[in-house]
């Protein structure tokens, strides 16, 4: 089962975009993209899904793909969408799954609604602003992405937009110059056919009402975010990777008091690498 453009009213008017692969009657397990994202985001067999007989929930969420915006919106808000989406598909109880930008919306989830969360996994999840350690160096555009992020919030469209339209114009070649930023092991996934072509979908869904999404994410990252992580009492999974460039993981496990953290010598994108070991350890 393979199903990526169903679409839900939500309760105030707005419409949500959803989809779903794997086991259709199988275990529930709700996925939140990364930044910038959509519901497209996944690994490209979905054959592991299947044979675990794990159904996969995606979302896009406000102002990606074919999610309405919400104004103001915070991470606080969005456990409210994913229980309407929840409920309408009559699913009572269910594993929230964040990678990378998507985390905090999964310990979201865990905090808000620790009755219907059944397991967390946080994979190369970004942490909170006052929790965050040393940054690696990163690419120039993504330092410069964070920094107006956190002093001049107002000069990010101008930063953005042409990022937004180089990447829906010429795709590839865009992509192919972010790869030479990363390091070797993440550049053998990123540029691996199967995933460049399942980030391909999930970009241009991400980008398809333009960088709106993109932007209210990255002020969002860079304030507190509504709720103190100390005080999630589920079991949370941690995967993430010494290498990664853009976030480092391990800065926040010690304020989670359940927490059960996997440390490789990887980078950002081990969810390619360990999928079928981070659903088995979800079930």
């Amino acid at each position: 089962m393979l199903e990526l453009d169903h679409t839900l009213k939500l309760r105030d008017g707005r419409t949500l975009g959803w989809g779903q692969y794997g086991e259709e009657v199988g275990t529930p397990l709700f996925f939140f993209h990364g930044t910038p994202g959509s519901r497209m985001m996944r690994h490209p067999d979905i054959s592991i899904t299947e044979k675990l007989k794990v159904r996969i929930i995606t979302m896009d969420r406000p102002g990606f793909g074919l999610s309405d915006p919400k104004p103001s919106r915070t991470f606080w808000d969005w456990p409210d969408d994913v229980q309407e989406l929840a409920d309408a598909l009559q699913i009572e109880r269910f594993g929230v799954i964040g990678f990378s930008g998507g985390g905090p919306y999964a310990m979201a989830c865990a905090y808000r609604m620790p009755e219907r969360v059944t397991a967390v996994s946080l994979v190369s999840s970004l942490s909170p602003p006052h929790l965050r350690g040393s940054q690696k160096p990163l690419p120039l555009v993504i330092r410069l992405l964070f920094s107006c992020s956190r002093s001049v919030p107002g000069v990010l469209p101008v930063v953005v937009n042409p990022i937004v339209r180089k990447v829906r114009q010429r795709f590839d070649a865009a992509y192919d110059r972010f790869a030479g930023y990363l390091p070797e092991c993440d550049r053998k996934i990123f540029l691996d056919p199967q995933i460049k072509k399942v980030f391909k979908e999930s970009l241009s869904e991400a980008f398809r009402q333009g960088s709106s999404g993109f932007l209210t994410e990255l002020a969002m990252q860079n304030r507190p975010w509504g709720f103190d992580i100390g005080e999630i009492r589920q079991k949370i999974y941690v995967w993430h990777g010494s290498l990664d460039l853009f976030h480092d993981g391990q800065t926040f496990v010690k304020s989670i008091p359940d927490c059960q953290s996997t440390l490789l010598e990887e980078g950002h994108l081990v969810l390619f690498q360990h999928w079928s070991d981070v659903l088995v350890q979800m079930l």
